[in-house]
């Protein structure tokens, strides 16, 4: 159903038949009803840090106002085409950070308006994901190293890999407490992607 809703080439894309959640309970759900700023409006990243939720397109940040079913855009002054968007937390209030595609990839922290760039990465990154404002997980290719801020060096320097992926990629990743979860779409009926 994704596929189908989110468009991907899919000429039916706008025949989805929405189903109510099934099968058994592993969160609690909640349909959000919600009014999209624009019919060519297509977010392809989200985050949800405690009860907000910010969504990303390529171009822009958006926050969506769960009571209003609204989504607006976020400020945040992004200077390129977003891959995968994350959120830091302190005390008081979260806010979005994004990275973005190129070589070497940046990430942009919406709150302090600041970019930093992923030293030693010869290759765009896909996802990322945060885990406080000291550590990154970023998925490239068919790895996903944890980065780590380097005063010294001024930017996120990559530690080691945390995982390999094998075949496939990832299709999002989030860090919740101190578990990486990683997420990725495996179909017994392709030949070769069975897992």
């Amino acid at each position: 159903i994704s596929k189908a809703m989110s468009g991907n080439g899919f000429k039916n894309y706008r025949a989805v038949i929405h189903a109510g959640p099934s099968g058994p309970p592993v969160a609690s759900i909640a349909v959000n009803w919600t009014a999209w700023p624009s019919p060519y409006f297509r977010p392809h990243a989200l985050v949800c840090p405690r009860d907000l939720v910010y969504l990303a397109d390529e171009f822009r940040v958006w926050e969506l106002d769960r009571k209003k079913g609204e989504v607006t855009p976020y400020p945040c002054d992004v200077n390129g085409t977003i891959a995968d968007i994350a959120s830091d937390c302190d005390r008081e209030r979260c806010w979005p950070v994004v990275l973005l595609k190129g070589i070497p990839p940046t990430v942009y922290d919406c709150a302090t308006r600041v970019q930093k760039v992923l030293l030693q990465s010869p290759t765009a990154a896909e996802r990322f994901s945060t885990r406080g404002e000291e550590l990154l997980y970023v998925a490239r290719g068919k790895r996903v190293l944890q980065y780590g801020w380097s005063v010294s060096r001024g930017g996120w320097a990559p530690q080691w890999d945390v995982v390999r992926l094998g075949t496939g990629g990832l299709d999002a990743m989030d860090v919740i407490k101190n578990r990486l979860l990683l997420f990725r779409t495996e179909d017994e009926r392709t030949p070769g992607r069975a897992s």
